[in-house]
C-alpha cells in the first residue's frame, strides 16, 4: 500500500507505491474531475492520480496499488532521461545531435551538432530548443 511521504501543496500530495524501485505517486484533486485517473508522463516519468474531490485519498491509494502492474509497465518502457553535457548525444526532431563545446555564450545547432558553452550548457540547450519548437509551433498554426 502506499505511504505518504508529505504535502506538495495545497490539493497535491506525494505518496510512494514501495516495491522494486519505490514509485513516488502525487494524488491531485480536481473539482473537475469525475472518476479518478491515473497518467504516467512520457516526459519525467511523473505517475500522477487525480481524483474528484468527493472520493477519499485512499480509494485512489488502493486504485493506484490496483493498477500497480501497469503503472510499472509503462515507466520499464519509458526512455532513459538523457544528461544533458558536453559529448552527450540529445535528439532533435528524431536526430541525434552530438553536443560539443564551444566558444561564447550563444548555442548554435549545425547538422548533427549542437555547439555550447560548458557552463549551463543543459539551462542553454533547453532554452534554445524550446524557444525552436514554439517558433515551429506557431509557423505550423498559422
Amino acid at each position: 500500500m502506499p505511504k505518504a511521504i508529505g504535502q506538495r501543496a495545497d490539493r497535491v500530495i506525494t505518496h510512494v507505491l514501495q516495491g522494486q524501485p519505490d514509485v513516488p505517486i502525487v494524488l491531485r484533486r480536481s473539482a473537475r474531475a469525475r472518476r479518478i485517473t491515473l497518467r504516467v508522463s512520457q516526459l519525467d516519468g511523473r505517475v500522477t492520480v487525480t481524483l474528484p474531490r468527493a472520493v477519499p485519498a485512499h480509494e485512489a491509494l488502493a486504485f493506484a496499488a490496483d493498477k500497480e502492474p501497469w503503472i510499472r509497465k509503462h515507466l520499464a518502457a519509458r526512455a532513459e532521461d538523457v544528461a544533458v553535457r558536453i559529448g552527450a548525444f540529445v535528439p532533435v526532431e528524431g536526430v541525434l545531435h552530438e553536443l560539443v563545446a564551444g566558444a561564447g555564450r550563444g548555442v548554435r545547432i549545425k547538422t548533427g551538432v549542437i555547439v555550447a558553452p560548458e557552463q549551463g550548457t543543459g539551462a542553454r540547450v533547453q532554452a534554445v530548443l524550446k524557444a525552436q519548437a514554439r517558433d515551429r509551433l506557431a509557423t505550423a498554426c498559422d
